[in-house]
C-alpha cells in the first residue's frame, strides 16, 4: 500500500484526535487516588503528647477503651430508599411500624448526603470504605471488579468476623472470597421488583435463629429501586413494597428483641442512593442524594428524628468503632456521636482521638496546609484532651468540649480530602479541547492541510510560557509538574499544538465570504456554532442529568431555520412539515419531561400516568407504535427498491415488530397500560 500525503494527514489528524481524548478521560476522571494502605491493630493509637517535646507521654489502655459494644450488626441496604420515605405521611403510612420506633425515640433517623454518582457500586464503595468514588466508577459500574482500598469488610474479615450477605450481586464482585454464606441476585432485570427481593427474605428464617453464627449480616434489596425504574416513587406498586420493608425490619426489631447477650445488637438501615421525582438515579437532585440512614440498639433510647445531616462515608468509621475494627486507612468519614451511646465517656473521647488521627494521616498525604483554622482546633484538641486525662476529676463538660474541637477539626480536614479525590484537572481539559477544535477546524477543509515541520524556538518559548503561567497561577495540574514525564508530555502536547496552528492552508475568511446558498443549504452557521455550544454545556454542573436541554433548544432553533428557508422558496408543503414537526417535538418534550430542574413541574406526561387516564395512555402508545411500524416498513421498502435486499434486512424488520410488540407487553406487566384484547389468552388457567 503507497502512503501518500493524504493517508499520513489523515493518520496524525486521528493520533491527535485519541491523544486529546486520552487526555481530557485523564483530566476528567481521577484516577490518581488509589490508597494501597490497610490499618492495622497496631495503628490504633497507644500514646498521646501535645508536643514531641513533651518527656511524659500518656500510655493508653487500647483494649480498654477499644473494644466491641454489640453483639451483632445488621447492615439492611434498601436500595433507591429516600429520606422522605421515612418522614412524609404520603410514604411513612406504609412503614407504621418503622415510624413507631422512631417517633418513641426508641431509634434514630439520620438524614444522610451521599456524592454524585449516585448509582449502586460508587455507593456501595462509600459504605464500606469511607472514601468518595468519583465519576470513573460510573464506567465501572457496569463491571465492578473487586475493591483494592480497605474497607469494613476486610477488617471485619481480619479479625476473624463472621460475615454473611445476601441481595445485590455487586458486592460479591466487590468482596469475593469475603462471606462465610452469600446468595447473590441480579440487578439488571429491572422488571422483576418480587422475587428479587424474595430472594433475600427468605434467608431470614434459618439466619434468624438463637443459634445463629454470624457476627454481620447484610442484606441488600433491590425490588423498590426496580419500581423506582419503571413508575417512580408515586407508582402504585410502592406503597406494597414499603410494606414489605417495614415488616422485614419488624421482623429482624423482634429478633434482635429477643437475644439474651449481654452486649445490645444494632440494626442499621439505609439507602445506597436515592430515586429522582419522576423515577430513576445517577444525577445530584434532592431525592437522590438524601437518603436515610435508621439505627436501632436493643432497648436503647436513640433520640427520634436528628435534625443533623451526615455524610453517607461517615457510617465507615461509626461501625468501624462500635465493632472494635480498626478504620479503614482510607476512610474520609467522622463519628456520628449518637451511634457511640453504648460507650462511656472515655472510649468516646479516644474514638475521636482515634479518628482525628487516622484522618490526619489521610489530610497529610494530600498535602494539607498545618495553617488553617480548623488545624489550630485539632491541636487544641489534642492539647485539652492531654489534660483532661491527667485530671484526677472527671469532667463532663470538658470533654464535651474537647470532642467538639475533635468535629472541627474532622470536618474541615474531610472536607479538604474530599475536595482533593473528586478534583478535575481543568487546565488539561482545556487543553485536550483545543486539540480537538484545532483537528476539527482543518478537517473542514482537509484537502488544504499543509503540515510543516516546527522550529526548536517555538517549542521553548512555548515551555517558558508554561512555566509562567504555572507558577503565576499557581496550577496543580499535571501539567504544571516538572518532572521528566510530564515535561515530555508537555512536549508532545505543545509540539501538536504547533503543528496544528501552522497547518491551515486555507484563510479563516473564506467561512466569512460564504454565500447565501452554502448557507441555505448546509445551515453551517447554525450547525457549527450549536455542536461548540453543546459541548461547551457539557462543562456545567448538571452533566449527568440536564446536558439534553440545549439539544431541544437546538432541534427547535434549526426546525425555524428550515420553515424559513422552504417559506422563502415558495415550498409550502415542506413548510407545513416542518411546522408538523415542531408541534410533535414540542409535544413529545413534555411527554418525557427528565432531569431536575423540571421534576417538580406538571407534565403532559403525568397527566397520561394517572391511573384514570391509562386508556389515553394506551391509545397514544399503540398509535406511537403503529407509525413506528409503518416507518419501519418504509424503510425495508427502500432497501428492497434500491436492490439491497437481503437476509440481515428481513432480520432487522423482524426484530423491529417483535421489539415493538415486547415494549408494549412490558408496559402491560408494569400497569403502565391497559390489557390488550386477548392477552388472557397467553395464560393457562387451572
Amino acid at each position: 500500500m503507497r502512503l501518500t500525503k493524504q493517508s499520513v494527514t489523515l493518520l496524525y489528524l486521528s493520533s491527535c484526535t485519541i491523544f486529546a481524548n486520552l487526555l481530557f478521560l485523564y483530566g476528567f476522571f481521577s484516577f490518581g487516588y488509589n490508597d494501597s494502605r490497610t490499618s492495622m491493630p497496631n495503628d490504633i493509637p497507644s500514646t498521646i503528647r501535645p508536643n514531641q517535646n513533651d518527656s511524659e507521654p500518656w500510655r493508653f489502655d487500647t483494649r480498654r477503651l477499644y473494644h466491641k459494644s454489640v453483639n451483632k450488626v445488621v447492615l439492611m441496604v434498601i436500595d433507591g430508599i429516600r429520606y422522605d420515605f421515612f418522614t412524609e405521611s404520603e410514604y411513612n403510612v406504609n412503614m407504621p411500624f418503622t415510624t413507631d420506633l422512631i417517633k418513641q425515640n426508641r431509634s434514630c433517623l439520620f438524614r444522610t448526603r451521599v456524592n454524585a454518582p449516585t448509582v449502586t457500586m460508587p455507593r456501595i464503595k462509600a459504605l464500606t470504605t469511607g472514601t468518595v468514588p468519583n465519576f470513573i466508577d460510573l464506567v465501572l459500574n457496569l463491571d465492578s471488579s473487586a475493591v483494592q482500598q480497605d474497607s469494613i469488610i476486610y477488617q471485619a474479615r481480619a479479625a476473624n468476623k463472621q460475615v454473611i450477605f445476601y441481595g445485590d450481586e455487586t458486592w460479591l464482585k466487590l468482596f469475593p472470597n469475603s462471606f462465610v454464606r452469600h446468595d447473590g441476585t441480579t440487578s439488571f432485570y429491572i422488571s422483576d421488583y418480587t422475587e428479587v427481593d424474595n430472594n433475600v427474605t427468605r434467608h431470614l428464617e434459618n439466619e434468624l435463629k438463637p443459634t445463629a453464627d454470624w457476627d454481620i449480616m447484610i442484606l441488600h434489596y433491590l425490588g423498590l429501586d426496580h419500581i423506582g425504574h419503571t413508575g417512580g416513587p408515586r407508582s402504585k406498586l410502592m406503597p406494597n413494597k414499603l410494606s414489605e420493608m417495614d415488616n422485614i425490619i419488624r421482623r429482624i426489631v423482634n429478633y434482635m428483641d429477643s437475644e439474651k447477650s449481654e452486649l445490645p445488637s444494632v440494626l442499621i438501615v439505609c439507602g445506597d442512593h436515592g430515586m429522582r421525582d419522576n423515577g430513576g438515579h445517577g444525577g445530584s437532585s434532592t431525592g437522590e442524594v438524601v437518603v436515610p440512614l435508621f439505627v436501632y440498639f436493643k432497648n436503647k433510647k436513640c433520640g427520634g428524628y436528628i435534625k443533623e445531616e451526615i455524610m453517607q462515608t461517615d457510617f465507615v468509621p461509626s461501625i468501624s468503632v462500635i465493632m472494635g475494627l480498626p478504620i479503614p486507612s482510607s476512610s474520609t468519614g467522622k463519628l456520628i456521636n449518637k451511634i457511640l451511646q453504648n460507650l462511656n465517656i472515655n472510649e468516646i473521647l479516644f474514638a475521636y482521638h482515634y479518628n482525628s488521627q487516622q484522618m490526619y494521616t489521610n489530610y497529610i498525604s494530600k498535602k494539607g496546609l498545618l495553617n488553617k483554622a480548623f488545624m489550630k482546633d485539632y491541636d487544641n484538641a489534642i492539647l485539652y484532651y492531654y489534660d483532661w486525662l491527667k485530671r484526677e476529676t472527671i469532667s463532663i463538660n470538658q470533654a464535651h468540649s474537647v470532642i467538639s474541637l475533635y468535629e472541627s477539626a474532622l470536618s474541615g480536614m474531610s472536607n479538604y480530602i474530599i475536595g482533593s479525590i473528586a478534583k478535575f484537572d481543568v487546565f488539561l481539559i482545556i487543553v485536550s479541547i483545543v486539540l480537538s477544535i484545532q483537528v476539527w477546524l482543518l478537517l473542514v477543509d482537509f484537502d488544504a492541510v499543509n503540515i510543516q515541520f516546527i522550529k526548536v524556538s517555538r517549542l521553548v518559548y512555548l515551555m517558558l510560557i508554561r512555566w509562567a503561567v504555572c507558577v503565576w497561577l499557581q496550577c496543580d495540574s499535571v501539567l504544571c509538574e516538572f518532572t521528566a514525564t510530564f515535561n515530555l508530555l508537555a512536549s508532545v502536547i505543545i509540539t501538536m499544538f504547533i503543528i496544528n496552528l501552522g497547518s491551515f492552508g486555507w484563510p479563516i475568511s473564506s467561512l466569512i465570504r460564504l454565500e447565501i446558498s452554502d448557507f441555505n443549504n448546509n445551515n453551517l452557521f447554525y450547525v457549527l456554532p450549536g455542536s461548540f455550544i453543546h459541548v461547551l454545556s457539557l462543562f456545567s454542573s448538571s452533566y449527568i442529568e440536564e446536558e439534553h436541554q440545549l439539544l431541544y433548544h437546538l432541534w427547535a432553533g434549526f426546525s425555524a431555520l428550515q420553515v424559513y428557508k422552504t417559506f422563502i422558496l415558495h415550498s409550502y408543503t415542506t413548510t407545513a412539515k416542518w411546522i408538523l414537526s415542531m408541534i410533535l417535538h414540542r409535544i413529545c418534550k413534555n411527554l418525557n419531561t427528565i432531569g431536575n430542574q423540571s421534576s417538580g413541574v406538571y407534565s403532559l406526561g403525568d397527566w397520561f400516568r394517572e391511573s384514570q387516564n391509562q386508556i389515553y395512555l394506551t391509545i397514544l402508545m399503540v398509535v406511537g407504535l403503529c407509525c413506528i411500524f409503518y416507518a419501519s416498513i418504509n424503510i425495508h421498502r427502500v432497501i428492497k427498491n434500491n436492490k439491497r435486499f437481503n437476509i440481515l434486512s428481513a432480520i432487522i424488520f423482524v426484530l423491529y415488530f417483535w421489539t415493538l410488540c415486547s415494549v408494549y407487553m412490558y408496559r402491560v406487566e408494569t400497569k403502565e397500560v391497559a390489557v390488550p384484547y386477548g392477552y388472557n389468552i397467553f395464560y393457562q388457567t387451572n
